[in-house]
């Protein structure tokens, strides 16, 4: 195993890892706020980009694997004392990055349900108001009737 090898390898990770950080960020801004017509453009764009890089991660991973050839971490840090604290920073480092990835995805994911929910809820009310039937609190549609009407008293 070579480990200057392995220490390229996860620092071409957290490179990608902040790069994939960086647009989880842009993504979430994104939704936040009340885009234009250039909204899904930049959309498709970032997952475009997400998209590569992590084909890109995925096969950085393999060949992290194939390097350490099934060596643990603390195996590794052992086997190589002087240049442990390189590997051991650039893990912390890796493991810090993909725990605030995480974070970020989950907030990018609640507001993607929220904004669901909302265009559900808009959409059922354009389909309320468009209906002929009479609405109820219940949602359930009563068919207007002349028996359902009250009639008009016109005698005096």
């Amino acid at each position: 195993m070579n480990l200057i090898d392995l220490q390229s390898n996860l620092t071409s990770q957290l490179a990608l890892y902040q790069e994939l950080l960086q647009l989880a960020e842009a993504k979430g801004d994104l939704l936040a706020t009340a885009g234009g017509n250039e909204e899904p453009q930049a959309l498709r764009e970032i997952v475009r980009s997400e998209t590569l890089i992590v084909s890109n991660l995925e096969d950085l991973e393999r060949e992290r694997i194939r390097i350490c050839g099934g060596m643990s971490a603390a195996e590794i840090e052992v086997k190589f004392k002087e240049e442990a604290a390189e590997f051991s920073r650039l893990r912390t480092e890796l493991k810090a990055l993909a725990l605030r990835l995480k974070e970020r995805n989950q907030l990018n994911q609640s507001v993607l349900k929220f904004s669901l929910k909302l265009v559900s809820r808009m959409i059922q009310a354009i389909r309320d108001l468009s209906s002929k039937d009479e609405l109820t609190y219940s949602r359930i549609r009563k068919r207007v009737t002349p028996q359902n009407r009250q009639a008009l008293n016109l005698s005096v």
